[in-house]
This record gives structure tokens, C-alpha cells and sequence, in this order.
């Protein structure tokens, strides 16, 4: 780590000393451009004073943007240095001051990086989509959810819960609205809006790096940054938390297809039994293929790419952040939402 950061500091000198040389070349073009000018128009050379006046213009432009160059190689210089003084000091937490650091100081790159390593994940078969199919299939009791803090993978969205005076949960508050029929036809716009989202505040899990989880974190005051496992304790571990785990749209087609078997068989089932929408399976699928749900076992599996009214993406809407797990995805990945953990009280 602290060669890492050695190198991104003298990366950060060089470039501070590149741009200062094309400063006082970009300079030194101007006084040269002011006095051919001068003399131009002295001898009323308007060819030659036009000439002059574009160089100065261009060498001008150019000072400014070596300037900017010059002030942010500056400021990635900093962050690595004092990034260098906390390890030195002994910092707990060296791997998200690191992390914190890259992500700073180059994000298309950092965010390239991450890419990659949620597209290892999903190049790998999710465990918990064939024993979904299976129980849609089967109209049995649907599986239990798959995720715990322990294992989150790169990728994975937490869907922090509002903090709560009403001593409910969310999902509890769910299980108590399940006989309302129109709690379930709205379930995806509940899911998907950022003012009754049971989520107010989201956070992405990047990886693990020395047995340490790293987190991606916006908030108004802090903007997005890199945090700690520690960090994301403090803040977030008194309160319930959801997982959003995104899927390969190819794994998650044939529970589509599952799911509106099942809604039509169901929907027969109900016409003779009453207006209800949901019986003892759990399941059922609603609003235009938007959400399959199952609160058996706590679990939703969200079409981040549906079109709905008002939003162009219902994950977007869901998440509602500003640079975090929306910059991760493209609108053709779905996303299995459920519990992660219950806030230690």
C-alpha cells in the first residue's frame, strides 16, 4: 500500500512539473505574440498582427488548462501524502485510505477497475436462481434468502432502512400489509420510488481487500467517498439493512417466464376463491413484469430495465443517489433484493 501510494505521489510531481513547463512555454509564446503585434501594427501588417493574435489566443488557452492540470496534480499529490502520513502514523484503516484515494483522484479508471470485478461476479452462476425457478415450478414454498453481511460479493447494493420510532421493519410492515391487494398491484413503484422506498439511503459493497469490506458511500455532506468497514458500522449498523444483489438478465429469464405461469394459474385459482392476489405460495407477479415477489421468503427480484411512468429506470429510482451503484450498471441487469441483517439493538 504505501509503494502505491509512493507512486501515484511522484506520478502527481512529475505531472505537477510537466505542467509547469508548458505553462512558461505557453507564457513565454504570449509576450513573444504581444510584440510581433506590436510591431505589426506599427508597420500595419494586419496578415502578420492576425497571425500574432491567434497564437497569443491559443498559447493563452492553454496556459489555463495547465493551470487546472497543474492545481489537480497538486491536489492528487496531497491526498497521497497525507494518505502516506496515516499509514505512517499507524491509521486502522489503510486499505480504505488507499482505496479512498484512487477512487479521488482518477475515477473513470477506479470505476473501470470495479467494473470488472462485479463482471467476475456475474460471470459466475447464482446459486439462488435455480432454487427460484424450482419453486415457482413447483408452487413450493419459496427458498430462503441467500445473503448475509459475510458474504457480499462486488456488486452488491445495500438498501439501508429508515430509521424507525414505530418499532416495525420494514419487512414486517410489508407482512402486515400482504391482504391489501393494492399494496401488491403498487409493490414495484414502492419499491422503485425514492420517497417511499424502504430504503432511504444506499451504499455499494466494492470488495474486500485483507479481510477488510470496502464501501462506497454518498452523503450530502461527505459527497461520495470510499469508507471502512468500521465506518459503514458507525453509521449504518443500528439499522436494518436490505441487500440488492444484481443478476445476469440470461439467468433471470426463465423465472420471468416461471412467474407468469404461475400468475395465470394463480389468478385462475383466485377468480374462484376471491379478489385477492396472493395465496398460500407468496408469490405473484406485478405491474407489467416489473416485480416478482415473494414474501414467504423475503425476497423481491426487481427488472432494473422496465420503463415505468415518470422514471427511466425503477433501480435509479430505487437507489436515488448521485454517484454510486447506478454508475455501475447498465438498465439490462435485475437485482434480487432481500434482508442482509437486523440492526444489532
Amino acid at each position: 500500500m504505501v509503494f502505491k501510494l509512493e507512486r501515484i505521489r511522484d506520478d502527481a510531481t512529475a505531472d505537477i512539473q510537466r505542467s509547469q513547463r508548458e505553462i512558461e512555454k505557453s507564457e513565454n509564446t504570449v509576450r513573444k505574440s504581444e510584440d510581433i503585434i506590436r510591431q505589426a501594427q506599427q508597420k500595419k501588417n494586419v496578415q502578420a498582427e492576425m497571425i500574432a493574435q491567434q497564437a497569443s489566443r491559443t498559447a493563452q488557452e492553454a496556459t489555463i488548462k495547465n493551470k487546472e492540470l497543474k492545481r489537480l496534480a497538486k491536489l492528487k499529490k496531497r491526498r497521497a501524502e497525507e494518505a502516506l502520513a496515516y499509514i505512517k502514523m499507524g491509521g486502522k484503516d489503510p486499505e480504505a485510505r488507499v482505496e479512498r484515494v484512487e477512487f479521488e483522484n482518477n475515477r473513470p479508471e477506479w470505476t473501470k477497475g470495479q467494473k470488472e470485478l462485479i463482471g467476475k461476479r456475474l460471470a459466475e452462476r447464482n446459486p439462488y436462481i435455480d432454487p427460484i425457478y424450482a419453486s415457482l415450478k413447483t408452487n413450493a414454498p419459496p427458498p430462503l434468502p441467500p445473503r448475509n453481511y459475510d458474504g457480499l460479493k462486488p456488486g452488491d447494493v445495500l438498501l439501508i432502512e429508515p430509521e424507525s420510532k414505530e418499532g416495525m421493519s420494514t419487512w414486517d410492515k410489508i407482512k402486515e400489509s400482504a391482504k391489501d391487494s393494492a399494496f401488491w398491484i403498487n409493490a414495484g413503484d414502492r419499491l422503485s420510488s425514492v420517497s417511499s422506498s424502504p430504503a432511504s439511503h444506499t451504499v455499494l459493497f466494492l470488495k474486500e481487500v485483507n479481510g477488510k469490506k470496502l464501501f462506497l458511500d454518498h452523503t450530502p455532506e461527505m459527497g461520495s467517498r470510499v469508507i471502512s468497514e468500521d465506518e459503514f458500522r458507525k453509521a449504518y449498523g443500528h439499522r436494518d439493512a436490505l441487500v440488492a444483489q444484481p443478476v445476469r438478465e440470461v439467468e433471470t429469464a426463465k423465472i420471468w417466464e416461471a412467474a407468469r405461469e404461475l400468475v395465470k394459474r394463480e389468478a385462475q385459482i383466485q377468480r374462484n376463491k376471491s379478489d385477492r392476489l396472493i395465496d398460500r405460495s407468496g408469490y405473484g407477479l406485478y405491474g407489467n413484469d416489473n416485480l416478482v415477489c415473494s414474501e414467504a421468503s423475503r425476497w423481491v427480484l426487481v427488472n432494473s430495465g422496465l420503463k415505468i411512468p415518470e422514471t427511466a429506470s425503477p433501480l435509479k429510482r430505487l437507489l436515488g443517489i448521485h454517484y454510486g451503484p447506478a454508475n455501475f450498471f447498465s438498465d439490462e441487469y435485475n437485482f434480487i433484493i432481500t434482508p442482509l441483517y437486523a440492526a444489532s439493538k
